[in-house]
C-alpha cells in the first residue's frame, strides 16, 4: 500500500543526487573562454574583404562624380560654342577666345575635375609656348582649330567634318587609363569624353598608338573626333 510520504522521499532523494556545479568551476571556465586562432583569422578576413568592397564603392562613386562633372562642362563649352559661332559666322579659334569674348563667363567650367593640373591640354600643347595664354583660361580640354584655308585644316579637320553635322569639336581624355610614354611623360588611354558640335558629349574608348621605339606615341585626332574607319589618308600620328 502506497503511503502519502513516500513521493516526498523519493523527491528528497533525487534532488539530494544532484550535484550543483560551483560558482568557483564556473566563473573560472568562463574566464579563460577567447577567440581561438582560427576564429581572429575568420574575422580579419571578413573585415578586408568588406573594406576592399567598400573601397572600390568609394572609388567608383568619385570616379562617376567626376566623370559627370566633366561631361556638365562640356556641354556648357557646347552652348558657348553654338552662341559664337550664331553670333561671329565663324568657328571660334580656342576655348580661350571665347572666353576673352564673354560667350564664357565662368573658368572653372574649362577645368576638369579629374585634371592633376592647372590644364592638362593647355601645358601639353605645343602651341601655348609659342602664344602663351593667361593661366585663368587654362583649360583640360582639347579644341583642335587650325588657321582657315590652310594646308593643316584641309588635312586635319575638313575629314572629320565631312563625316556628318555632330562631329567632335573638343574632348577630354582623363578620364582614361595612364601610360607612360617617353617624349611627354604620360598619356591616358581608354575611355574619351567627346563634345559634338549638336552639344552632346558621348563616350568612346581611344587607343594610344605604338611607336617605332616602343613607346605609345599618341592618339590619331580623328578617332578622337569621329566615329567610323580611320580614312586611309589621314595622317598617322606615329609617322612623325
Amino acid at each position: 500500500m502506497v503511503t502519502w510520504g513516500a513521493p516526498i522521499v523519493v523527491r528528497r532523494i533525487v534532488a539530494s543526487t544532484v550535484k550543483p556545479t560551483p560558482a568557483s568551476a564556473t566563473c573560472h571556465s568562463a574566464a579563460y573562454r577567447g577567440f581561438t586562432l582560427v576564429e581572429l583569422l575568420v574575422t580579419v578576413g571578413i573585415i578586408s574583404v568588406l573594406a576592399g568592397i567598400l573601397l572600390s564603392i568609394v572609388t567608383a562613386a568619385r570616379s562617376a562624380g567626376r566623370e559627370a562633372v566633366c561631361a556638365s562642362n562640356l556641354r556648357q563649352i557646347g552652348l558657348a560654342y553654338e552662341m559664337y559661332v550664331d553670333d561671329l559666322e565663324a568657328r571660334p579659334p580656342s576655348l580661350a577666345a571665347m572666353c576673352a569674348a564673354g560667350y564664357i563667363r565662368d573658368g572653372r567650367i574649362l577645368h576638369c575635375p579629374a585634371d592633376p593640373t592647372p590644364g592638362w591640354a593647355t601645358v601639353s600643347y605645343e602651341d601655348y609656348w609659342r602664344d602663351p595664354i593667361p593661366q585663368d583660361r587654362w583649360t583640360s580640354y582639347y579644341y583642335p582649330w587650325y588657321t582657315p584655308g590652310g594646308q593643316a585644316e584641309q588635312t586635319y579637320w575638313m575629314p572629320i567634318v565631312q563625316t556628318g553635322p555632330c562631329h567632335g569639336i573638343a574632348y577630354c581624355l582623363l578620364h582614361g587609363n595612364q601610360v607612360q610614354d617617353e617624349p611627354l611623360g604620360i598619356l591616358f588611354e581608354g575611355k574619351v569624353l567627346r563634345l559634338t558640335a549638336c552639344g552632346t558629349v558621348l563616350r568612346r574608348h581611344v587607343p594610344i598608338h605604338p611607336g617605332a621605339s616602343g613607346f605609345p606615341c599618341g592618339h590619331n585626332r580623328y578617332e578622337l573626333l569621329a566615329d567610323g574607319p580611320i580614312p586611309a589618308d589621314y595622317p598617322d600620328p606615329c609617322s612623325n
